[in-house]
């Protein structure tokens, strides 16, 4: 379980999480920051001095790493949002179990190339949990955002709300 985390975490990291988010989440990189920076600007400044200091994580992937942190931690406390991070640990947790069928799949079929066998089957097992594992990422920051933006959005009717209130009382008064 650590290792596949280890593993599968990392690669995320490192550009997967970032490919799967720009193309498939309905949200612009640019907007988002913007957004996360000024709802939380010491923690998200934190979060990016963390990604610059990390290897082997460049562009993108950084910026895709600091705003996947600064929507999961505006929805951390949502039900759906930690239902759906134990989802992604699940997947993440199949790791093995898949690679293990994967590689009993192909030796079903060619007994005689052990080579395949051995590096094909992990690495397609790698593969498949890789993906579901981006898929379960993506579903949970598009979820994360829908909800901080509700959240965000019900903060500035209220403070709307507030306002129009006391300019109203302001005008009795008078």
């Amino acid at each position: 379980m650590l290792l596949s985390r280890l593993l599968i975490d990392s690669i995320s990291e490192m550009g997967f999480r970032s490919q799967f988010l720009s193309r498939f989440a309905h949200a612009q990189l640019e907007e988002q920051k913007k957004r996360y920076k000024s709802a939380d600007e010491k923690r998200y400044t934190y979060d990016v001095s963390k990604e610059e200091k990390a290897k082997l994580r460049f562009g993108s992937a950084r910026e895709w790493n600091v705003v996947y942190r600064a929507a999961l931690r505006a929805a951390s406390n949502d039900e759906e949002i930690k239902k759906r991070r134990s989802q992604g640990r699940i997947v993440r947790s199949l790791l093995f179990p898949i690679s293990l069928a994967s590689f009993a799949f192909i030796e079903s079929f060619d007994q005689s190339c052990i080579v395949l066998s051995v590096i094909g089957g992990p690495l397609i097992g790698f593969v498949i949990v890789l993906f579901l594992y981006a898929y379960a990422e993506l579903m949970i920051f598009a979820e994360a955002t829908d909800i901080s933006e509700r959240s965000q959005g019900l903060e500035t009717e209220e403070s709307q709300l507030g306002h129009t209130q006391h300019d109203s009382s302001t005008e009795q008064e008078e």
